[in-house]
């Protein structure tokens, strides 16, 4: 079967073509929604602005394929191969793409929205630009991202995701499910956390300069040795979060809950915490150098060591505060 009879069977009202062998076709622009694409040989094949909406690819092979601009909303992907493919600007909002292979692919601005996107392999896929508002990650299983710069994850379940050493510069995951994700070494220069959840997520070691967690819920986190140089974090649930040695200098902590939190060599030089609940929180050796602690609650914090001669201490609460002299304010 060629492209040419493909078209005509669909418009005659023929929608099985399960194991179709057209690698390498030029198919652009063609209209087959809701088709039965199954098992179908499509590699290499040129699928530019087609139209696949409801269509069932499952087990399908697109590997190379041009899909640039198609609409393959709620289509079937399950376990489809679409190593290398070039997806930009597709529209898979709702598509089901579990356990697909999109190794390599290329998603630059493709329209992910509520997409289903577990156990898929996104390893050195680029979505640079992509929409995945909603979709759902969870138990997705890959060895690493290379690039997914400037994604929008805004609102996408990606709890317990393991994103180790991903290139995440400027995503946005305002309202993003982060629960238990692994982001230990990814580079977040810039990332958007605006009220996401990151409880008992792994920061460790991530950069997250300029990054901006609003109102996000941190607590448990773990951010040891993260760097959040100028980072925000106004109004941030930072509750028994560890962050030893984490870098913090000029960061925005403005109204952030650290309860109990873990701060032990933390670097806050210039860090703003006017109003920040400090209560319980370990700042051991913690270097406070023209910190702004004004107002904040520093009850039955632990001080000690720590370097806060030029720290502004105006109108903080030090009852049962352990002092860098090793005194306990009463």
């Amino acid at each position: 079967m060629d492209a040419e009879e493909l078209r005509r069977r669909y418009q005659a009202g023929y929608t099985n073509f399960k194991g179709i062998s057209l690698s390498g076709a030029d198919l652009t622009g063609i209209d087959l929604i809701g088709a039965n694409l199954q098992q179908a040989d499509l590699h290499g094949a040129n699928l530019m602005f087609a139209y696949l909406s409801r269509a069932n690819l499952t087990g399908a092979n697109l590997a190379g394929a041009n899909l640039r601009g198609a609409n393959l909303s709620q289509a079937t992907l399950t376990q489809a191969i679409l190593t290398d493919a070039d997806l930009h600007g597709a529209l898979l909002p709702k598509a089901d793409l579990r356990s697909a292979d999109l190794t390599l692919a290329s998603l630059l601005d493709a329209n992910l929205i509520e997409a289903d996107l577990r156990n898929v392999n996104l390893g050195g896929a680029n979505l640079t630009g992509a929409s995945i508002q909603g979709a759902n990650l969870r138990f997705e299983r890959r060895n690493y991202v290379s690039n997914l710069r400037s994604a929008l994850l805004r609102n996408a379940n990606l709890a317990g995701v393991d994103l180790t050493g991903a290139d995440l510069v400027h995503v946005n995951f305002s309202g993003a499910n982060l629960c238990y994700t692994v982001l230990r070494d990814a580079d977040l220069s810039a990332a958007d956390f605006t009220d996401a959840i990151l409880q008992n997520a792994i920061l460790t070691e991530a950069r997250l300069w300029h990054a901006n967690f609003h109102q996000a819920n941190l607590k448990d986190a773990r951010l040891e040795r993260a760097d959040l140089t100028e980072a925000i974090l106004t109004k941030a649930n930072l509750a028994d979060a560890a962050l030893t040695e984490a870098k913090l200098e000029q960061a925005n902590l403005t109204k952030a809950n650290l309860f109990r939190s873990r701060l032990q060599r933390v670097n806050l030089s210039r860090a703003i915490l006017q109003e920040a609940n400090l209560t319980e929180a370990n700042l051991v050796d913690a270097y406070l150098a023209k910190t702004n602690l004004s107002r904040a609650n520093l009850t039955e914090a632990n001080l000690s060591k720590a370097e806060i001669s030029t720290a502004n201490l105006l109108g903080a609460i030090l009852t049962g505060a352990t002092m860098p002299d090793g005194k306990v304010r009463s």
